[in-house]
């Protein structure tokens, strides 16, 4: 096995160790909200949430995107002198993107709940959420620095704290206040990343030379300016969610936006820990090497191949049992939403695909051509749920993530092949369709009956399991020998 399929199993094994904790947590957090609150408390939750981050991406000014670039490039030249004037410098841009962005939010409360809700009564809820946002830009540059600097370990404490904070949060606020408790249920999910960030990352050893303070000014206008590019690309993304919220909310109402956000949070939840270890693993490294072709090409393609390798069998079980999964995990109520999941769960295979070859257009400074890409993958997403809605209800959002993801695929693989070659061997591109393949297999037998769907989900997940132990066990091996 490779050093670099090393270390992307590395990578992957610590975030998904504390995933796996954090998913049974969130199944249990998951589970008090939708009995007490049922969908349209889960719905208006999943609504403000999606505004929290379309809301943060544009107030953070991409700071927390250029952190880990920054702070892995002054490591590699100037050591801890210049990675200390970039902690510096991130505390001063946090601070001030934080204050702009949640008092900005708080300011305008009865205009977005008027668009987003059609509702002026939610106004003091989306208010608070100013708050939510400020904590939200601060804990994620934590979460940044951490990963710029090579510490992925310490990004999965983080999360695993963050997820016990949250969870005590939810038995407390929501089963004791009911819906009262929505709003510092909401406060407590971002306080709780902020939390474990500053004990995680509190300093330790030599205080800082004062030249480094001196300079976290000019630090904090580098990281402005490099991220603030990035923001545009994060910000159409989650802007796009919120619009999808949107519409589901304006044309289907609050409960139907709680099936698709019961839908969306599983099919995002199941494998967030393999999307974390390419923007926390991944992009660094890529960013380090990406003037080398052969060597970018490499990563890109050993990446990919990790990731489908262990996704595969999560990503078609979850098609298969996504009734069973619905109803166990939420409530009956919430069962409906199962086409609409293994539409999203499908779409994650094009996700998986095009993630890597697109942080190769940032780690290449091509921010233009990254940001296109991102408004074309934003405009798919909800022109496509905008059309289909009125005829195919809450499965519209499903679908359009389907048509944006694909959209996103081909764009960047075929700007990838017009600059040279799409850095995918023969042997992952093969692993890449034949998992879509088998998974949209197992989603047309699961249309025809659940036990189908059950049957098929079961015996392809495990046939792939052990093809991709049979793999990985392979490469280890040919290390080992040589």
């Amino acid at each position: 096995m490779s050093t670099s399929h090393r270390r992307i199993l590395s990578a992957i094994s610590l975030l998904g160790g504390s995933s796996a904790i954090g998913v049974g947590l969130s199944i249990l957090r998951t589970k008090m909200v939708a009995l007490v609150l049922g969908p349209a408390g889960i719905g208006l939750i999943g609504l403000m949430q999606s505004l929290v981050a379309a809301a943060s991406a544009l107030g953070g000014l991409g700071i927390a995107n250029a952190a880990p670039r920054q702070a892995a490039a002054e490591l590699a030249e100037r050591g801890e002198d210049g990675l200390a004037e970039v902690r510096h410098g991130l505390v001063r841009a946090t601070l001030l993107a934080a204050l702009v962005a949640g008092v900005g939010l708080f300011l305008l409360r009865a205009p977005v709940a008027r668009l987003i809700v059609g509702d002026p009564a939610v106004a003091p809820v989306v208010g608070a959420m100013g708050l939510a946002v400020a904590l939200t830009i601060a804990g994620g540059s934590i979460t940044a620095y951490l990963a710029g600097i090579g510490k992925v370990g310490s990004v999965a404490l983080v999360n695993l704290a963050s997820a016990v904070l949250t969870t005590i949060a939810a038995a407390v606020l929501v089963l004791t206040m009911g819906e009262d408790g929505i709003v510092p249920y909401l406060l407590s999910i971002p306080l709780g990343v902020l939390l474990a960030g500053l004990w995680v990352a509190r300093p330790r050893g030599r205080k800082a030379p004062s030249a480094a303070s001196q300079a976290g000014w000019t630090q904090a206008r580098r990281l402005i300016a490099l991220g603030t590019p990035l923001m545009v690309g994060t910000f159409v993304a989650l802007g796009s969610h919120l619009a999808l919220r949107t519409i589901l909310q304006h044309r289907l109402g609050i409960e139907e936006l709680g099936v698709f956000q019961a839908a969306f949070t599983l099919s995002t939840t199941y494998v967030g820990f393999m999307f974390q270890a390419i923007a926390s693993d991944f992009y660094p490294r890529l960013s380090g090497v990406i003037t080398d072709p052969e060597r970018a090409g490499a990563l890109i393609d050993e990446q990919t191949e990790t990731t489908l390798l262990l996704a595969g069998p999560l990503i078609i079980g979850l098609i298969g049992f996504a009734p069973l999964v619905l109803h166990i995990l939420y409530a009956e109520r919430f069962a409906g939403g199962a086409t609409t999941l293994q539409w999203q769960v499908l779409a994650d295979i094009l996700r998986i695909a095009s993630w890597p070859l697109g942080y190769a257009l940032l780690a290449s400074a091509r921010n233009r051509l990254y940001l296109g890409f991102e408004i074309l993958a934003a405009a798919a997403l909800a022109g496509s749920a905008f059309l289909l809605v009125s005829s195919m209800g809450i499965v519209a959002g499903g679908l359009a993530f389907v048509v944006s993801n694909g959209l996103y695929l081909v764009a960047v693989a075929v700007t990838q092949r017009a600059g040279g070659k799409l850095p995918w061997t023969t042997r992952t591109m093969a692993l890449f369709f034949a998992l879509l393949g088998l998974a949209g297999l197992v989603l047309a037998l699961a249309r025809v009956s659940a036990m189908a769907g059950y049957v098929a989900g079961l015996g392809i997940a495990a046939l792939w399991g052990l093809g991709a132990l049979r793999r990985l066990r392979g490469l280890l091996a040919r290390k080992q020998a040589a």
